[in-house]
Protein backbone atom coordinates (compact mmCIF):
# COMPACT_ATOMS: atom_id res chain seq x y z
CA UNK A 1 0.00 0.00 0.00
CA UNK A 2 1.66 3.21 -0.72
CA UNK A 3 0.05 6.62 -0.31
CA UNK A 4 -3.70 6.66 -0.31
CA UNK A 5 -3.83 9.20 2.35
CA UNK A 6 -2.66 12.66 1.67
CA UNK A 7 -2.15 14.53 5.09
CA UNK A 8 -4.63 17.48 4.21
CA UNK A 9 -7.15 14.60 2.72
CA UNK A 10 -6.78 12.52 6.33
CA UNK A 11 -7.06 15.54 8.41
CA UNK A 12 -9.99 17.22 6.90
CA UNK A 13 -11.67 12.74 7.50
CA UNK A 14 -10.48 12.63 10.82
CA UNK A 15 -12.06 15.73 12.12
CA UNK A 16 -15.22 14.64 10.23
CA UNK A 17 -15.06 11.60 11.73
CA UNK A 18 -14.33 13.27 15.90
CA UNK A 19 -17.13 15.57 14.82
CA UNK A 20 -19.29 12.75 14.26
CA UNK A 21 -18.23 10.34 16.58
CA UNK A 22 -19.32 12.40 19.90
CA UNK A 23 -16.11 13.48 21.25
CA UNK A 24 -14.78 9.71 21.11
CA UNK A 25 -10.73 9.98 20.94
CA UNK A 26 -8.47 8.44 18.44
CA UNK A 27 -6.39 5.68 19.58
CA UNK A 28 -3.54 7.37 21.96
CA UNK A 29 -0.69 4.81 22.11
CA UNK A 30 1.07 3.88 25.29
CA UNK A 31 5.10 3.65 26.24
CA UNK A 32 5.42 0.18 26.66
CA UNK A 33 8.49 -2.52 27.65
CA UNK A 34 10.78 -2.78 24.19
CA UNK A 35 12.42 -6.09 26.16
CA UNK A 36 9.42 -8.05 26.68
CA UNK A 37 9.90 -11.03 24.24
CA UNK A 38 6.40 -11.73 22.70
CA UNK A 39 4.07 -15.22 22.83
CA UNK A 40 2.07 -16.78 20.22
CA UNK A 41 -1.50 -17.12 22.20
CA UNK A 42 -4.60 -18.43 21.98
CA UNK A 43 -6.96 -15.44 21.23
CA UNK A 44 -10.39 -14.91 23.24
CA UNK A 45 -13.29 -13.47 21.07
CA UNK A 46 -13.71 -9.66 21.45
CA UNK A 47 -16.05 -7.49 18.90
CA UNK A 48 -13.87 -5.52 16.70
CA UNK A 49 -16.54 -3.27 15.34
CA UNK A 50 -17.23 -1.55 18.81
CA UNK A 51 -14.98 1.93 18.52
CA UNK A 52 -14.15 2.09 15.02
CA UNK A 53 -15.32 4.40 12.39
CA UNK A 54 -15.43 3.31 8.63
CA UNK A 55 -15.25 5.98 5.47
CA UNK A 56 -14.69 5.31 1.73
CA UNK A 57 -13.15 7.15 -0.72
CA UNK A 58 -12.10 6.83 -4.47
CA UNK A 59 -12.91 2.87 -3.97
CA UNK A 60 -10.86 2.93 -0.62
CA UNK A 61 -12.42 1.48 2.54
CA UNK A 62 -10.39 3.50 5.62
CA UNK A 63 -11.36 2.14 9.04
CA UNK A 64 -10.31 4.49 11.49
CA UNK A 65 -9.61 2.83 15.32
CA UNK A 66 -10.72 5.05 17.56
CA UNK A 67 -11.10 4.49 21.74
CA UNK A 68 -8.14 1.93 21.94
CA UNK A 69 -10.31 -1.04 20.64
CA UNK A 70 -9.33 -3.42 17.99
CA UNK A 71 -10.50 -3.33 14.91
CA UNK A 72 -10.29 -5.49 12.20
CA UNK A 73 -9.73 -6.07 8.44
CA UNK A 74 -10.13 -9.10 6.25
CA UNK A 75 -10.15 -12.19 8.78
CA UNK A 76 -7.49 -10.39 11.04
CA UNK A 77 -8.08 -8.56 14.30
CA UNK A 78 -5.84 -6.18 15.05
CA UNK A 79 -4.74 -3.85 17.97
CA UNK A 80 -1.86 -1.26 18.01
CA UNK A 81 -0.48 -1.10 21.72
CA UNK A 82 2.10 1.40 21.32
CA UNK A 83 4.61 3.37 19.00
CA UNK A 84 7.70 4.87 20.26
CA UNK A 85 11.01 6.45 19.90
CA UNK A 86 13.67 4.84 21.50
CA UNK A 87 17.70 4.18 21.63
CA UNK A 88 17.75 0.21 20.89
CA UNK A 89 15.14 -2.72 20.77
CA UNK A 90 17.36 -5.74 22.45
CA UNK A 91 17.14 -8.92 20.77
CA UNK A 92 14.59 -11.58 21.48
CA UNK A 93 16.90 -14.40 22.65
CA UNK A 94 21.00 -14.76 23.24
CA UNK A 95 21.04 -15.91 19.57
CA UNK A 96 19.58 -13.05 18.07
CA UNK A 97 21.13 -9.14 17.30
CA UNK A 98 19.77 -6.12 19.02
CA UNK A 99 18.48 -3.38 16.54
CA UNK A 100 20.15 0.07 16.61
CA UNK A 101 19.50 3.46 14.81
CA UNK A 102 21.61 3.87 11.88
CA UNK A 103 23.28 7.82 11.30
CA UNK A 104 21.21 10.17 10.93
CA UNK A 105 17.65 8.11 11.76
CA UNK A 106 15.34 7.79 14.43
CA UNK A 107 14.15 4.16 15.82
CA UNK A 108 10.66 3.44 16.44
CA UNK A 109 9.20 0.35 17.68
CA UNK A 110 5.63 -0.19 16.90
CA UNK A 111 4.09 -2.73 19.52
CA UNK A 112 0.73 -4.87 17.64
CA UNK A 113 -1.51 -7.97 17.87
CA UNK A 114 -2.96 -9.81 15.23
CA UNK A 115 -5.53 -12.54 16.25
CA UNK A 116 -6.61 -14.92 13.28
CA UNK A 117 -10.32 -14.43 12.63
CA UNK A 118 -10.38 -16.57 9.41
CA UNK A 119 -10.42 -20.46 8.76
CA UNK A 120 -6.48 -21.06 7.37
CA UNK A 121 -3.22 -19.91 8.48
CA UNK A 122 -1.53 -16.27 8.40
CA UNK A 123 1.86 -14.58 8.20
CA UNK A 124 1.03 -10.85 9.34
CA UNK A 125 3.95 -8.58 8.51
CA UNK A 126 6.01 -11.22 7.37
CA UNK A 127 8.04 -9.73 4.35
CA UNK A 128 6.97 -6.48 5.21
CA UNK A 129 3.59 -6.39 4.26
CA UNK A 130 0.54 -5.31 6.10
CA UNK A 131 1.45 -2.53 7.70
CA UNK A 132 3.24 0.83 7.10
CA UNK A 133 4.00 3.72 9.78
CA UNK A 134 3.39 7.43 8.20
CA UNK A 135 4.79 10.25 9.10
CA UNK A 136 3.62 14.23 9.45
CA UNK A 137 4.40 15.05 5.76
CA UNK A 138 2.40 11.72 4.91
CA UNK A 139 5.38 10.03 3.56
CA UNK A 140 5.19 6.10 4.11
CA UNK A 141 7.42 3.83 5.94
CA UNK A 142 8.40 0.18 5.94
CA UNK A 143 9.36 -1.71 9.01
CA UNK A 144 12.78 -3.33 8.94
CA UNK A 145 12.13 -6.74 8.28
CA UNK A 146 15.55 -8.14 8.86
CA UNK A 147 15.40 -6.20 12.52
CA UNK A 148 11.86 -7.93 12.89
CA UNK A 149 13.56 -11.37 12.62
CA UNK A 150 15.90 -10.56 15.44
CA UNK A 151 13.69 -9.08 18.08
CA UNK A 152 10.17 -10.23 17.24
CA UNK A 153 9.39 -14.00 18.16
CA UNK A 154 6.39 -14.06 16.37
CA UNK A 155 7.48 -12.37 12.96
CA UNK A 156 6.52 -14.54 10.02
CA UNK A 157 5.49 -17.40 12.39
CA UNK A 158 2.18 -18.53 10.94
CA UNK A 159 -0.71 -18.24 13.51
CA UNK A 160 -3.48 -20.56 13.07
CA UNK A 161 -7.36 -19.81 13.29
CA UNK A 162 -8.57 -18.58 16.95
CA UNK A 163 -4.62 -18.01 17.83
CA UNK A 164 -3.21 -14.44 18.37
CA UNK A 165 0.62 -13.31 17.40
CA UNK A 166 1.81 -10.33 19.23
CA UNK A 167 4.72 -8.53 17.45
CA UNK A 168 7.42 -5.62 17.81
CA UNK A 169 8.32 -3.60 14.72
CA UNK A 170 11.69 -1.32 14.17
CA UNK A 171 10.97 1.15 11.57
CA UNK A 172 13.51 3.86 10.80
CA UNK A 173 12.64 7.14 9.64
CA UNK A 174 15.13 10.47 8.76
CA UNK A 175 15.61 12.81 11.66
CA UNK A 176 12.76 15.30 12.62
CA UNK A 177 10.16 12.79 11.02
CA UNK A 178 7.66 11.73 13.56
CA UNK A 179 5.40 9.07 12.98
CA UNK A 180 1.42 10.48 13.37
CA UNK A 181 -0.29 7.18 12.46
CA UNK A 182 -0.08 3.03 11.82
CA UNK A 183 -1.53 1.65 8.99
CA UNK A 184 -2.48 -2.35 8.79
CA UNK A 185 -4.34 -4.55 7.08
CA UNK A 186 -5.07 -8.35 5.72
CA UNK A 187 -2.26 -8.83 3.63
CA UNK A 188 -2.82 -12.65 3.50
CA UNK A 189 -5.96 -11.74 1.67
CA UNK A 190 -5.37 -12.48 -2.14
CA UNK A 191 -7.32 -9.62 -3.41
CA UNK A 192 -5.84 -6.99 -1.08
CA UNK A 193 -2.58 -7.82 -0.70
CA UNK A 194 -1.41 -4.42 -0.70
CA UNK A 195 -4.11 -2.78 1.44
CA UNK A 196 -5.61 -1.45 -2.09
CA UNK A 197 -8.96 -1.91 -1.10
CA UNK A 198 -9.13 -1.53 2.50
CA UNK A 199 -6.95 -1.06 5.65
CA UNK A 200 -7.12 0.34 9.30
CA UNK A 201 -5.10 3.37 9.81
CA UNK A 202 -4.41 3.92 13.45
CA UNK A 203 -3.72 7.48 14.96
CA UNK A 204 -0.81 8.40 17.46
CA UNK A 205 -1.52 10.57 19.90
CA UNK A 206 0.81 11.81 22.95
Amino acid sequence: MRLHLPLSTAAAALAVVLAGCGGAETVTVTVGSDGEAPELEAAPQQNPSEGTTTESSGGVVTQRAVGGKPAKDGSVTYRVASVRAVGSIPAKNEYSSAVTPQRNTTLWAIRVSARNDGKTGVTPFCGGTGVVAIDQDGRNFDIDTSGALEVSNDFCTEIQPGFRGSYLLPVRTPKGARIVAVGTWDSDDANDFSGDTSWIRWTVGS
